[in-house]
């Protein structure tokens, strides 16, 4: 079995000039974009985000490599060896900002009903501006999750929410049939709806079976417990 960390973006929005590898030792693997089988994105509702990152970073904390590797602790120290030059852009960090800006990173629509008969016909109107601000989800356990394959069969173990969100995921970024994919899962304590995002569990996934993929070997992914909230995506803020 073999343990990775992911090399993950420190800067907000930017373009990536280059990146400095150390040296690796035997049976250690650098894994990247061009080791993705099928499509470079993992599916929610559409394939718009990137399983590592490509010419350009959008928030601190996007996966750009993983390294991967019999011990743990070399593992860490490599990750922490890998240098990035950027060429930063100024972040959009409010929906002000980007309603201002007209630069939404996805652009969802959805419609159902009559609307313009519904407020024709409404007893009355009431007009504000609402807002909610962001939320993080202090779940009982780190976000883990593993892969092996069996019989010709990948098998994704982890604790989630929502396994078919992992699933659709991996699909479509690591071009497999349906029946040659299980994702199954675990024991999950208290998620509070946290688990149920499938950014953090269909990155993790998807990262996994590239690894699995390239290397051969079985893999484990486990967050601490910093990397959790300082990577997992909260519930956004509303406008």
């Amino acid at each position: 079995m073999l343990y990775a960390k992911t090399v993950r973006s420190t800067k907000a929005r930017a373009e990536i000039l280059s990146i400095s590898l150390p040296g690796m030792p035997p049976d250690y693997f650098v894994i990247g974009k061009e080791d993705v089988p099928g499509i470079n994105r993992m599916k929610t509702v559409v394939s718009d985000h990137p399983l590592f990152a490509e010419q350009k970073v959008s928030y601190i904390g996007q996966p750009v490599l993983l390294i991967a590797g019999p011990d743990r602790e070399m593992v860490r120290d490599l990750v922490s060896r890998v240098e990035i030059i950027y060429r930063e852009a100024k972040p959009v960090l409010s929906l002000e900002e980007a309603e201002e800006l007209s630069q939404p990173f996805t652009d969802y629509h959805y419609e159902k009903g009559n609307m313009q008969k519904a407020f024709a016909e409404a007893a009355s109107h009431i007009e504000d501006t609402f807002s909610t601000g962001y939320q993080e989800h202090v779940y009982l356990e780190p976000q883990g999750i593993a892969a092996e394959y069996k019989d010709g069969t990948l098998f994704v173990y982890g604790s989630m929410q929502c396994p078919y969100y992992v699933k659709n995921a991996l699909l479509e970024s690591m071009d497999l049939p349906e029946d040659k994919l299980r994702v199954i899962q675990t024991v999950t304590g208290g998620a509070f709806g946290g688990r149920r995002i499938p950014v953090p569990d269909g990155l993790s996934g998807g990262c996994c079976r590239v690894q699995n993929r390239k290397t051969g070997n079985d893999d484990l992914r486990q967050k601490r417990r910093y990397d959790s909230y300082n990577q997992a995506p909260p519930f956004p803020d509303t406008l």
